[in-house]
């Protein structure tokens, strides 16, 4: 009997790969993508960190609110090998000092 498609619950959201795409295609340049409230930033946020994991590359992200009732989002795309260089030179080279480490086993709580 042949298998059906994945589930609908699994299916990566695609909405916000376009503004990673516009990072990439400008060279990684900084962006602003401005949004009329705080949730609505959360959710573009979350979906740009998404995209960028899906795309295999990092991003950073901003909020500025300049006072006009929205909410701007500065965002950049770096690779993987500049994000690392980033961290290590902020935190040093010993991972049990960053306030991330992906391979502990425990978190660390602060």
């Amino acid at each position: 009997m042949p298998r059906g498609g994945p589930p609908t619950w699994r299916a990566r959201n695609k909405d916000w790969d376009h503004l990673i795409a516009a990072s990439i295609n400008a060279g990684h340049a900084k962006l602003v993508y401005s949004v009329d409230s705080d949730e609505r930033a959360l959710e573009v946020q979350r979906g740009l960190f998404r995209s960028a994991k899906a795309a295999g590359i990092s991003v950073s992200v901003k909020q500025v609110k300049p006072g006009d009732g929205t909410v701007q989002l500065h965002y950049k795309t770096h690779s993987k090998e500049e994000a690392r260089a980033y961290v290590v030179s902020k935190y040093g080279a010993d991972p049990n000092a960053w306030p991330y480490h992906p391979r502990r086993k425990n978190p660390k709580v602060t």
